[in-house]
Formats: structure tokens, C-alpha cells, sequence
């Protein structure tokens, strides 16, 4: 699997890189996917969506992300030409 930098990098937070262990990173993933739900932050949610579901894709949990990107992607119903939002539908096609 890729290096907690790497994953860190994904949500622009490198500089907190020596903070974790790599075993630490699904769960610190799956915290700030709380946090955006909580706060209702959709780039942000968006951004931690696909750091998740390519995670899971990485350690070969592909059902995983598949489901983490498929409900998200489902209750949205605008900003499918956005970057983030496209990049989530090539990933999901990828993984059907």
C-alpha cells in the first residue's frame, strides 16, 4: 500500500503526515467522511470519498469502494461535471 504521505496528500494535510501510522489511515479517513457529513461539506466529502474508495482499492477491497462510492454518488443530483465528481464516476465504472 501506498505511504500515510501519500493519503495525507490526497485531502491536502502532507504536513500532518508524521502524526499517523499507516494502519491509522482508514480510520482517520473514515472520521473526516463523519465530519463532512456532519457539516455538510460536499468537496470536502467528495475529496474523502475518493481517498477512501482508492484506499480500499489499493488493499484490494474493492466491494468496499465500490459501496462508499456508489451511495455517494447516488445521493447527489448536481456538479457531475466537476472534477472530483467525474473522477468518482470513472472509479465506480471501474469497479462494476
Amino acid at each position: 500500500m501506498a505511504d500515510t504521505r501519500h493519503w495525507l496528500e490526497e485531502l491536502g494535510l502532507a504536513r500532518y503526515a508524521d502524526a499517523f501510522e499507516e494502519h491509522e489511515v482508514e480510520s482517520f479517513l473514515l472520521r473526516s467522511l463523519k465530519i463532512t457529513e456532519s457539516h455538510k461539506q460536499r468537496m470536502w466529502g467528495i475529496r474523502t470519498v475518493l481517498s477512501l474508495a482508492k484506499f480500499w482499492m489499493e488493499g484490494q477491497e474493492r466491494h468496499k469502494a465500490h459501496d462508499i462510492l456508489h451511495s455517494f454518488f447516488s445521493e447527489q443530483s448536481e456538479g457531475f461535471d466537476r472534477p472530483n465528481m467525474v473522477e468518482a464516476k470513472a472509479l465506480l465504472k471501474q469497479l462494476q
